[in-house]
């Protein structure tokens, strides 16, 4: 889409989840959400209880923790505020710091480069980080958008609706919450032991090695436990 043609917030995309169960004929669903994500499950749990059937966030923020300015406050150095959420890893600084101060990528090799190596980051230290799945991967992501470009939008559209996330509402969640965390979470760490303090009756998971991605030596974990947590 042309951002400035047809602009879209947050809200807009948060609604979108509830167009689509609407058009599968689902008054309710157990809601499953990674990183941002997650912030659009919190808040359709807050303002639309009775559509959530069970909440699990994955690697995500609390709703109104203010992570955008958490993360823009450690790119450009500056010290975060008394009582604002943690800040990502160093290593996670370093990768989007070098990307600000440098020219960006151009051509299908070099996108696609620049992709495996942000995966790269993202999925940590402690699990192996298998390049050729990953390249698999970007090179499918790349070949299948219309506009690489576009993901810039979604930033835009935060900063659109800055109210999107309303403070102090976690405590008005109604549906049974998971919440996930990796304990080499690089964007957001410590975030969902917030997430899960704030939810009433919320209970908080730690995967052993995982990032911020979801990989494979993972999946069967996270695959249980969304099951045992959606079936109960």
């Amino acid at each position: 889409m042309d951002f400035e043609e047809e602009p879209y917030t947050w809200s807009d995309i948060k609604d979108d989840v509830l167009r689509v169960m609407d058009a599968h004929g689902l008054d309710s669903a157990h809601l499953v959400c990674h990183s941002a994500g997650g912030l659009l499950g919190q808040l359709i749990a807050v303002e639309w209880p009775e559509r959530v059937r069970t909440l699990t966030v994955i690697g995500s923020s609390p709703l109104g923790g203010g992570e955008g300015l958490v993360i823009m406050r450690a790119l450009m150095g500056q010290p975060q505020p008394e009582g604002s959420l943690p800040g990502p890893v160093p290593e996670f600084v370093a990768h989007y710091q070098g990307l600000m101060a440098g020219p960006p990528p151009v051509g299908r090799r070099e996108r696609i480069e620049a992709m495996i190596a942000e995966q790269r980051v993202l999925h940590g230290t402690a699990l192996p980080f298998d390049e050729d799945a990953a390249r698999r991967l970007q090179e499918r992501v790349y070949d299948r958008a219309r506009d690489p470009d576009a993901v810039v939008n979604h930033r835009l559209a935060a900063m659109a609706r800055p109210d999107f996330e309303p403070v102090g509402v976690l405590d008005q969640v109604k549906a049974p919450t998971l919440v996930i965390e990796g304990t080499h979470e690089r964007a957001k760490p410590g975030h969902g032991a917030i997430i899960a303090e704030a939810i009433p009756g919320a209970r908080l998971m730690m995967v052993e090695g995982m990032g911020h991605t979801l990989p494979p030596e993972v999946h069967e974990e996270l695959a249980r436990a969304i099951l045992t947590h959606t079936a109960a």
